[in-house]
């Protein structure tokens, strides 16, 4: 948690968005915007639902600042 806390998560998903991008598919997309609303609204983690774990994946990518729960 100590590592975490030194990150500058804004500049990192700036970052992240502008080298990968968020529009190459429909997943990454939402994951992007997920990831994006985390940081401009006060949200406590990211639910992502999922039958293969792919979206999730997506999700982390993008390094957000709060958890990612998983339902399968």
């Amino acid at each position: 948690l100590e590592a975490e806390s030194t990150i500058a998560y804004v500049p990192l998903f700036e970052e992240l968005r502008t080298w990968m991008g968020c529009s190459r598919t429909v997943t990454e997309t939402v994951a992007c915007s997920a990831v994006n609303a985390s940081l401009e609204h006060y949200i406590q983690a990211i639910i992502v639902l999922t039958s293969t774990g792919n979206t999730a994946r997506r999700v982390a990518q993008f390094r957000p600042q709060v958890p990612i729960i998983t339902v399968t």
